[in-house]
């Protein structure tokens, strides 16, 4: 097809062995990235030059390959994956059932350097690489953008990735959206066949899912901010994050509300005087110990959170005795 590159191999088998033995050469050039496009469900552009040159041996079931493989100009963008990749330049040498891979990829104005190790003569086939990356450009608008550089190691095998290591956040404008109180969220494991008023049928997924263990140490750059829920703070701390299946991310620490944050409550513009959301659980439900504080006529009025993030306690109080009435007012 055009543009879709070219190839050949050029082999002889021998019958009289058992297994058959096949020694020959194999040659791609110039193999466009988006012919697996259609394999890949989730990817929503794929585009590179493939190269791979080298020669075959041994079994024709599992021969041995010694040759060298590159990809130029990658560039590849996913479903619901905050990161567009681009620039990415990737080279290996494949020794039999060995390969040392090195590369580098853009995303944003960001790079990533990449080296790692593959092996497939073991019964479990695995890829372990190393990524540092300067201010890599992560986005899912409207909810945030961020430049992340991370230090990272993932460990792959078939449907198991292990990452650790840490990452700085840079820059950050996280901007949550509100969700309805009645919005529930479907499982993972299920998907919509049709969506027609009087059909909604939901069937389980056949598809083995990829367990992800995460062990990674957050930390939290000089411009981070969140606005949201009625909240505009600089953010500050960091994280230890965990995951290991069936439990979800787990997290560690402590993020710092910025004192000189306003917080909107019962139609007041307030201040922050205290400000910490402490994990030590599940991400998702970390608690709360915010003070919002106004001052009227000299005397100080404000709002206390507490609690759950999933289900916060809202109180006021005063430095003085005053009527809730006064300190709405």
């Amino acid at each position: 097809a055009p543009n879709m590159g070219q190839g050949y191999i050029d082999a002889r088998i021998n019958p009289q062995t058992t297994p058959y033995q096949i020694n020959g050469a194999m040659l791609l050039e110039k193999v466009n990235l988006a012919i697996l496009k259609p394999f890949l469900p989730n990817m929503r552009h794929l585009a590179g030059e493939m190269n791979l040159s080298g020669g075959l041996t041994g079994d024709i079931t599992r021969p041995d390959f010694y040759g060298e493989f590159s990809l130029k100009d990658g560039e590849a963008l996913a479903k619901n994956i905050p990161i567009d990749i681009t620039q990415t330049n990737i080279q290996a040498s494949i020794r039999g059932k060995e390969a040392t891979i090195q590369g580098r990829l853009n995303s944003g104005g960001g790079v990533a350097n990449m080296l790692g190790q593959a092996q497939w003569h073991e019964l479990t086939p695995s890829l372990v690489l190393n990524v540092e990356g300067n201010r890599l450009e992560l986005a899912q608008k409207p909810l945030f953008t961020a430049k992340v550089s991370p230090k990272i190691k993932l460990n792959i095998e078939p449907y198991l990735v292990n990452v650790s290591g840490e990452a700085l956040v840079e820059d950050a404008l996280l901007k949550p959206e509100n969700l309805s109180d009645k919005a529930i969220p479907l499982s993972a494991d299920i998907r919509i066949d049709d969506l027609s008023k009087d059909n909604i049928k939901v069937s389980k997924k056949i598809s083995r899912v990829w367990s992800v263990n995460a062990d990674i140490d957050l930390q939290l750059g000089e411009n981070v901010f969140f606005s949201g829920f009625g909240l505009q703070s600089k953010l500050t701390g960091s994280l230890k994050l965990q995951q290991k299946p069936p439990r979800v991310m787990q997290a560690i620490g402590e993020i710092q509300l910025d004192k000189e944050a306003k917080y909107e409550a019962y139609g007041q513009r307030l201040k922050i005087r205290q400000g910490q959301i402490l994990f030590a659980g599940s991400i998702a439900q970390p608690a709360l110990a915010i003070e919002a504080i106004k001052e009227i006529d000299d005397k100080v009025v404000g709002v206390r959170v507490d609690g759950r993030a999933n289900l916060p306690n809202l109180s006021l109080f005063a430095d003085t005795a005053m009527s809730q009435d006064e300190m709405l007012g």
